[in-house]
């Protein structure tokens, strides 16, 4: 199929059509024309703050010169055959695939979820964002401080006076206590809110840890005032949260009925043939010896997952290797992210998603761009080099391009109840050892190794999505929970959080060596594409340029 049936830019390839007009002609690209109407079209695909020039002719020069180089390299991609090479033909399928599961997520989890005004409203209420609370605090250093205040405050003593007299937080104790203003939940630091917003005017909370001047304190709230909150003021998070649970509700029915249809089989005496690549790096191919890589993981009705596809499905997803060798890490990754994407493809086959006519509509658009990104990679990149001098230099002249994502380290106790949890959240806010709690009461098997302590960041959040983003927010010392998961009711505690500079070691090398490669493609680029504007005789003609560049838009 001709390059020409999805490229506007290259439309004169098509061999119906009239004659295009010499005053429509901007430029020629070997016998391609490219015409205004090419130019408009291709104008209109570029942001108005990427158009550069200090005139309309100048502007439109420059469009005119990115389009030319566009034309040249999807000619050359032609010219070399490259939408029938086995690596671009393969890359079209993975992107068939992926927007096969889309189309699936979208008519089978998305478009089967309505949300009601009164869901809307139920779930305003039921998380207190109905209210707006003034209430006051004070401030100690120790749990047993603060229950004194209570027992004092249940004496009927005065809360302003404890506070000016007791409280540590000096700026608010010189206001008895008062925080300031009334405050909705969603701008109350969560672990306060979650304390506060259920009482009701004149109750006093039970001591909240709180950090202050990297110490953690202890709070006594009093509420001191309401007012009534309309549901405008938090819609759209309440109705994020209502459809983030909804959808969760859907795919777990998904999840049961492929799982009874499909019947699903771990193969745990194969898992070992996966431990030989466990000492693999980021960069080497996840590839078993023979005929190894087709002996089945999982077994399932109508079908098997290989070994070998596990290996592609794992190096997509950025799986760690070393995970290998833990059967334990491997069933959790089967059972939590491959099964059910094998599963759900499966039956988007068997509904026929595959034959959506949007799928093809789809390639069309992204053809050109994936045509020039293989012409690059196989025309210049591949013949860029880096010295092991190079990589070192510029890790140590850029040394805020090796500092990682922050790492959170929490330590975690997974329960089956909420009522277990809200007691395990308890003995933490009391002061109880996490791996004692863990040791005692934890169901997640895998993180016994490191005594219940998860290290959760970028790379790795995808594993723990419905906690990672409160624990990457949550202050040192702070306690989360209870989070409802898949697995259970999730409670953590907030140990450290480390962001500090790779060493220069085998991962920081190859990023170095990365960078210093794009910099060298990018410039060798340049060179290319100047080499293929000779190759295929460029030219363009000025005088319909300036016309056009000086004739009124409608």
């Amino acid at each position: 199929m001709q390059i020409a049936l999805f490229v506007l830019i290259l439309a004169a390839l098509s061999s119906c059509g009239e004659p295009k007009k010499a005053s429509d002609v901007l430029a020629t690209v070997g016998e391609e024309q490219i015409t205004i109407e090419d130019f408009d079209s291709f104008a209109t695909s570029i942001p108005d703050g990427m158009k550069a020039g200090d005139s309309p002719l100048e502007s439109n020069r420059s469009l005119l010169q990115s389009l030319i180089d566009k034309t040249v390299l999807l000619t050359e991609a032609q010219s070399l055959d490259l939408e029938n090479d086995p690596a671009f033909v393969a890359q079209e399928a993975k992107e068939v695939k992926s927007k096969i599961f889309g189309l699936y997520q979208q008519r089978e989890i998305i478009n089967k979820i309505s949300i009601s005004d009164e869901e809307l409203e139920e779930h305003q209420r039921a998380t207190h964002r109905d209210r707006a609370l003034r209430f006051s605090g004070i401030m100690v250093e120790t749990k047993e401080e603060a229950e004194e205040i209570i027992a004092k405050l249940n004496a009927g003593e005065d809360f302003q006076e404890l506070a000016a007299k007791h409280s540590v937080h000096r700026e608010t104790a010189e206001r008895g206590g008062d925080s300031g203003g009334y405050k909705l939940r969603d701008q109350t630091i969560p672990t306060i809110a979650e304390s506060v917003f259920p009482l009701a005017v004149g109750e006093i909370t039970e001591p909240i840890p709180v950090p202050h001047e990297q110490k953690v304190h202890f709070v006594v709230f009093k509420i001191f005032d309401e007012l009534p909150v309309s549901l405008d003021a938090s819609y759209q998070r309440v109705k994020e949260e209502v459809f983030a649970r909804k959808r969760g509700e859907r795919i777990t029915e998904l999840l049961e009925f492929i799982n009874n249809k499909y019947k699903p089989e771990i193969l745990e005496e194969n898992m070992g043939l996966l431990a030989k690549l466990s000492d693999a790096g980021n960069d080497d191919p996840l590839v078993l010896p023979g005929d190894e890589g087709q002996t089945p993981l999982v077994n399932f009705v109508g079908g098997e997952i290989t070994l070998d596809e596990f290996l592609h499905d794992a190096k997509e997803a950025h799986v760690n290797p070393r995970d290998f060798a833990k059967p334990a890490e491997v069933t959790t990754i089967l059972n939590r992210i491959f099964i059910p994407a094998h599963l759900f493809m499966s039956e988007a086959y068997e509904m026929g998603i595959d034959k959506d006519p949007t799928i093809a509509e789809h390639l069309a658009q992204r053809k050109p761009g994936a045509l020039l990104t293989m012409l690059r990679k196989r025309q210049v990149d591949k013949y860029v080099d880096v010295t092991e001098d190079e990589a070192r230099a510029f890790y140590d002249a850029n040394p805020k391009k090796f500092i990682p994502p922050a790492t959170t380290t929490a330590a975690e106790i997974l329960v089956a109840s909420d009522t277990l949890a809200q007691r395990v959240k308890r003995l933490l806010q009391e002061g109880q050892d996490p791996q004692t709690l863990y040791d005692q009461y934890s169901l997640r098997e895998e993180a016994a190794h490191h005594s219940g302590r998860l290290d959760i960041n970028a790379y790795n959040q995808a594993f723990f999505p419905e906690i990672a983003e409160i624990v990457q927010n949550l202050e040192i010392g702070q306690i989360g929970g209870p989070v409802k998961t898949g697995a259970g009711y999730s409670v953590f505690k907030i140990l450290e959080r480390k962001q500090e500079k790779a060493p220069y070691n085998r991962e920081s090398k190859r990023r170095s060596m990365a960078y210093v490669k794009v910099d060298k493609a990018r410039r060798n680029y340049v060179d290319y594409v100047r080499s293929l504007r000779e190759k295929h005789s460029v030219s363009i003609n000025e005088e319909n340029l300036t016309r056009m560049s000086a004739e009124p838009k409608s």
